[in-house]
């Protein structure tokens, strides 16, 4: 896997999972029921937004650590997109999704009724699994955003 420099050149700002996967820029693994998980999620505009102001007046993003970028989405990010009602429509009580950043940077999620968290030891494998590097993951961030924004995207339909 290629994985893409984060020098402050680097032009991609948003970029579809689909062409991130074909580009060789990322892989996804994912259980047959695994894109259910999205109907957890509404990625509003405003909540994007909210975040970049939020994180803004904090910190330093770009300056950041890849771990530290990939900690805030979880802890900060994720959780304003989680729509806690949706996790029964999935046809689970919980799923577990696993980042791999930089080909050695390893989060697991749990997502349920009680929210999103990473987790240290999971105790099943990811039903969905994304390898990337970190400029990559934020640009698909992006692309679902902007999608979700322009009604692109129907995580519902999924």
């Amino acid at each position: 896997m290629q994985f893409i420099d984060q020098a402050s050149g680097y032009a991609v700002k948003s970029m579809s999972l689909g062409k991130a996967i074909a580009a060789g820029r990322a892989t996804l693994q994912m259980d047959p029921d695994g894109g259910r998980v999205a109907a957890c999620f509404r990625p509003a505009l405003d909540d994007a937004n909210a975040f970049d102001r939020d994180i803004n007046e904090r910190v330093k993003f770009n300056a950041l650590t890849t771990p530290e970028k990939l900690d805030l989405m979880i802890a900060e990010l994720l959780p304003r997109f989680f729509y806690a009602e949706n996790v029964a429509k999935t046809g689970r009580d919980s799923w577990h999704v696993a980042f791999l950043v930089d080909g050695r940077i390893r989060r697991s999620l749990l997502i349920d009724a009680d929210g999103v968290r990473a987790v240290d030891e999971p105790e099943a494998p990811p039903a969905v699994e994304i390898e990337t590097d970190i400029m990559t993951l934020m640009a698909i961030l992006r692309s679902v955003i902007a999608d979700y924004h322009t009604k692109k995207l129907d995580p519902e339909a999924l």
